[in-house]
């Protein structure tokens, strides 16, 4: 009982810490609300983990968002406060750290922003897309149930005039 209730307590604050560094971000006018919302990015964190902030490393990802530690390097080696990017470790810290692993996965976003989907729109979807799939391989089928579960969380928690076009059918 007291660890399903620790887990779930743990992963209100991974979605609260997502949802403060994307307000922060949003705050500076540095985020285009049409394609990286907070929603996008809790719904992104929930597909990927449930944003379980205890997830930890698999071998090949790590943390809430399952960042590899080539996406981490191409982002922009973010760091948890007081960390060197060149030290044993500062990937898996910062992919462990629901703020690190945020700054992480919009930063890639915002350099790599691609329309995956070809529909002429980067959305949340392309996001999503790219993140799972890889820059290079995002065009590739995105399975209808991990689509569907996204377009609902999306339906749930975005503005309707930002849900992304492949999501509009619901």
């Amino acid at each position: 009982m007291y660890k399903y209730l620790f887990n779930n307590m743990y992963n209100l604050q991974c979605i609260s810490s997502v949802t403060a560094v994307l307000a922060s971000i949003m705050y500076v006018g540095a985020i285009d609300k049409n394609s990286l919302s907070i929603a996008c990015l809790q719904c992104l964190c929930h597909a990927m983990s449930k944003c379980n902030g205890a997830f930890g490393c698999d071998g090949r990802t790590c943390g809430p968002y399952k960042i590899s530690q080539p996406f981490w390097k191409e982002a922009g080696k973010f760091t948890i406060e007081s960390d060197n990017a060149d030290s044993p470790g500062a990937y898996s810290r910062c992919a462990n750290d629901p703020v690190c692993a945020t700054r992480t996965v919009y930063n890639y976003m915002k350099l790599f922003r691609k329309d995956c989907d070809n529909n002429g729109d980067v959305d949340c979807l392309d996001i999503i897309r790219a993140h799972l799939l890889g820059l290079e391989n995002c065009s590739q089928y995105l399975y209808d149930s991990f689509k569907n579960g996204l377009c609902s969380c999306l339906h749930r928690r975005e503005d309707p005039k930002y849900m992304p076009v492949g999501c509009k059918h619901k």
